[in-house]
């Protein structure tokens, strides 16, 4: 199999809410989110706020691009 994706989720411990996303690379690469939501990148560098990255999926890029789109659809984005 080739792993050349992920899926993750950050979790913020804090607040309870959490980022879904994908990325090419490897798990250890330091990558953090290409997330445009300034609402995230305020909680994540605020100090006080805790996080959890959980790995959910790895991969082809298909593959997690196709198993983030899923995750999201069965989730309800408004929370």
């Amino acid at each position: 199999m080739n792993n050349e994706s992920f899926v993750y989720e950050w979790l913020n411990l804090t607040n309870g809410k959490s980022y879904i996303g994908y990325h090419k690379g490897n798990v250890s690469d330091g990558y953090i989110s290409s997330s445009h939501n300034q609402d995230f990148w305020d909680d994540f560098n605020n100090p006080d706020m805790k996080w959890e990255r959980k790995i959910i999926f790895e991969g082809t890029k298909n593959e997690c691009l196709q198993n983030e789109q899923k995750i999201l659809k069965e989730i309800d984005l408004r929370d």
